[in-house]
């Protein structure tokens, strides 16, 4: 089986806790949104993973899935499809 985590978004409306940064790197209990996703699918037997980048902050997402050591597969399609990203990843990544 394989997952698929959507981090894309601009996190307009949890401003300003977003203008430093994605609304998935926002801290719950000391951890990113987003790892409570990638534990969730790791602890459910999903190994094969990807995570569909949006155009806010792309880097600070790859620097945190590298710090904490997830092999994930990284797709930041949106450069070159625009919003229509989610399913030209979906496509691929799945």
């Amino acid at each position: 089986m394989k997952g698929i985590i959507l981090h894309g978004g601009a996190g307009t409306r949890l401003r300003p806790l977003t203008f430093s940064g994605p609304k998935q790197l926002i801290p719950i209990a000391n951890r990113p949104v987003s790892r409570y996703a990638l534990e969730d699918l790791r602890d459910s037997g999903i190994r094969d993973i990807a995570v569909v980048l949006g155009e806010t902050y792309p880097e600070l997402v790859k620097e945190l899935l590298r710090a904490n050591g997830y092999l994930v597969k990284l797709l930041d399609f949106w450069k070159d499809h625009g919003h229509l990203y989610v399913l030209r990843a979906i496509e691929v990544g799945i």
